[in-house]
């Protein structure tokens, strides 16, 4: 452990650790890596680099010493007195010469017991979800180390190390497929990313949380609760995408800020514009811009409404509990041809990745929070019900079926589906085989109301009893129609 100290600029020294020839400048107070180079004005500042910063090697030069650079730049770390900072040089010059003084341990330790405390006594912050730091495993052994410091000199280093090792731990948690989430802004006063479409469709941004700026991560891609739209990039903005090979990958990394978020989708950065309430995206933009550091706000619980005939499916890659004992879930497995079995899940949990049948005694709003219980897992393993966590076209050469309300008799049944049609995320929807699947509907034994789903405008398809689909009936032979059996006059 080292200070680096300048004889012409009279300010607090920065404290630092090396290990091994080749070397890293680390900040021991929370152990991110401190210097690499800014080409802008050949400064240095922390993180200036990407990866894990730049890589130095000592040259002895008389009783001092240049900081020479091994990978990225190559130079030499200088003592740009005048203005009070390092720079970064090619030249080998007096001003390269850095003095390297040992720093009293006990200030060492106390600066890092300082960084620390800033995390502990705000325990609330450490758990498991997104928007908050992560446990570590020594937590308990740094806090007994800062609230009961040792007293004899050679514990220093000891309880140093924990209290270090537990600093360098605590990172934000990123988030996990099948979490709800929101965006917030931290530079534009707290105002959340909405998928309500603003000038030109581009993602507005607002003062205030409400279902429209709910958003689902499936391990790869954002996706609005409200719509089922993912999020994409077109000319520098960010605007609703419906489909899913137009949807951008996300991922996350951790802000310059304390408890802040970079946020990708595709190969851009998200960016908040508060001033205009629109968002914008940019590639390789300036990372002192707080407009790209934003926070994810955890959200326990979702809404789910069921319409008139109190009936709707759901699908979410993490369990979810019902909060009302009176809704019944349901999957389904295929029973011949026309027609499927239900089975009741009775512990009140959607189990996770599974989609689901719910009935409700008439038009209700639910709500589903977030569980660890696993539900009714040993019912599910013959479940035909399918769900996607984004909005996606139906795969092509698949027959699709959907619960819709069949116009001919008043009936929600699972409907075939045309060609192309788009699948609505968060919803159950059935795939075949074409040999399998027919255009008549599956009739279950609880009629279940979907959203969005657009039956098939084409005339019913006519079948043999062996299941032939048939162009021309023939007068007085028994066919099958609608899943009906008939004799064709």
């Amino acid at each position: 452990y080292f200070d680096l100290v300048t004889s012409k600029w009279e300010a607090d020294p920065v404290h630092f650790h090396i290990a091994g020839n080749e070397f890293q400048l680390v900040n021991i107070g929370d152990g991110s890596v401190t210097l690499g180079v800014d080409n802008s004005d050949n400064g240095t500042r922390p993180g200036a680099v990407e990866g894990n910063g730049m890589q130095f090697t000592l040259e002895k030069k008389g009783e001092a010493l240049n900081f020479r650079s091994t990978i990225g730049a190559k130079g030499y770390l200088n003592n740009y007195a005048e203005q009070g900072k390092l720079a970064f040089w090619q030249a080998n010059g007096p001003g390269s010469t850095v003095v390297v003084e040992k720093a009293d341990y006990q200030t060492l330790y106390n600066e890092a017991k300082a960084q620390f405390k800033r995390y502990a006594e705000n325990n609330h912050l450490f758990g498991t979800t997104v928007g908050t730091y992560s446990r570590p495993d020594n937590l308990q052994a740094a806090m007994n180390a800062y609230n009961n410091p040792p007293t004899q000199p050679q514990k220093y280093q000891e309880e140093f190390n924990k209290l270090r090792v537990a600093l360098r731990q605590i990172h934000l948690n990123m988030p996990q497929a099948g979490e709800f989430f929101r965006i917030r802004s931290t530079a534009a006063g707290q105002r959340f990313l909405s998928i309500a479409p603003g000038t030109n469709g581009i993602l507005k941004v607002v003062p205030t949380a409400d279902e429209q700026t709910l958003f689902y991560y499936d391990g790869e891609r954002l996706t609005a609760y409200a719509t089922g739209q993912g999020l994409a990039n077109e000319a520098n903005n960010v605007k609703p995408a419906t489909l899913g090979d137009a949807v951008n990958r996300a991922s996350f990394a951790e802000g310059r800020g304390d408890g802040t978020y970079l946020v990708t989708t595709g190969d851009r950065t998200l960016l908040f514009r508060g001033n205009e309430e629109v968002t914008r995206s940019g590639i390789n933009m300036p990372k002192s811009w707080p407009a790209q550091y934003l926070d994810l706000v955890s959200v326990d619980e979702i809404s789910l409404h069921i319409g008139e005939t109190g009936y709707a499916t759901f699908f979410a890659h993490q369990a979810m509990k019902l909060n009302d004992s009176s809704v019944k879930i349901y999957v389904a497995e295929r029973n011949g041809t026309n027609s499927l079995q239900l089975t009741k899940l009775t512990k009140g949990i959607i189990p996770a990745a599974t989609a689901v049948i719910l009935k409700a005694d008439g038009a209700k709003t639910l709500t589903l929070s977030r569980t660890d219980e696993k539900g009714d897992t040993e019912k599910t393993a013959h479940n035909v019900l399918k769900g996607y966590g984004y909005s996606q076209r139906a795969a092509a050469g698949k027959a699709v079926y959907a619960l819709a309300l069949n116009p001919e008799n008043n009936k929600v049944e699972f409907g075939k589906l045309d060609d192309g049609v788009v699948l609505p995320a968060f919803k159950a929807c059935i795939e075949s085989d074409p040999a399998a699947g027919n255009a008549a509907p599956l009739f279950i034994a609880l009629p279940t109301a979907v959203q969005q789903a657009k039956r098939s405008t084409a005339a019913p398809a006519t079948y043999d009893l062996s299941g032939r689909r048939v162009q021309q009936t023939a007068k007085g032979q028994l066919y099958v129609r609608n899943g009906q059996k008939f004799v064709q006059q």
